[in-house]
């Protein structure tokens, strides 16, 4: 009889060590307004799939990622100031530092379809404005400037007019949105 114990608990624990290791089944026993006093088994899932919704197990967008996105830029005012309406969708490498820190994270952990707003503060979009970018030219150098227009450097960097002396002409040199909340409405399209 001893020996038939013995037996059947080395099957158990061989069936045990055999199980799937993913997986652990725990029992718990509560009582609430809307339960009544039970047991039950839950399933949980331990295994490690970064990237994927622990609900439906879909995809999400990670650091790493190649992903294909949709979007509408707006300041806070409702001003559309950039959009992929009428593009192919923005493609863009997560966490390679491609596009703006707020607009990267807006995108992780998002699935396949999701659509969702993101407010960027400037801290996590293109910075404060920086008064180390104001420059002043000599007139000689931008005939006809007026404020408000746009020029290019010799080293490409895009400025901005902003004021006009008779002795100097003051350019901005910060990006055209530095200073400034960002919102954007994001559609994943694509997880490559």
């Amino acid at each position: 009889m001893k020996k038939a114990v013995m037996l059947v608990l080395l099957i158990l624990l061989i069936a045990g060590c055999t199980s799937n290791s993913n997986s652990q089944t725990y029992s718990t026993s509560y009582s609430t307004d809307i339960l009544s006093s039970q047991n039950e088994s839950i399933q949980v899932n331990t295994s490690s799939n970064a990237g994927e919704d622990k609900m439906t197990n879909e995809k999400t967008a990670q650091n790493g990622d190649t992903v294909k996105v949709h979007y509408t830029g707006r300041l806070k005012d409702g001003t559309v100031f950039d959009s992929s309406e009428g593009r192919d969708p923005l493609q863009v490498t997560l966490g390679s530092s491609m596009v703006i820190p707020g607009f990267n994270d807006g995108i992780l952990n998002m699935k396949i379809g999701e659509k969702k707003t993101v407010e960027i503060p400037v801290d996590q979009a293109y910075g404060p404005v920086d008064p180390m970018r104001f420059m002043n030219v000599e007139p000689a150098e931008l005939p006809g400037a007026e404020v408000g227009r746009m020029i290019q450097a010799n080293n490409g960097m895009i400025g901005v007019i902003t004021e006009v002396y008779p002795d100097r002409i003051v350019v901005d040199f910060n990006h055209q949105l530095a200073g400034k909340d960002l919102i954007f409405e994001i559609e994943l399209v694509e997880i490559a």
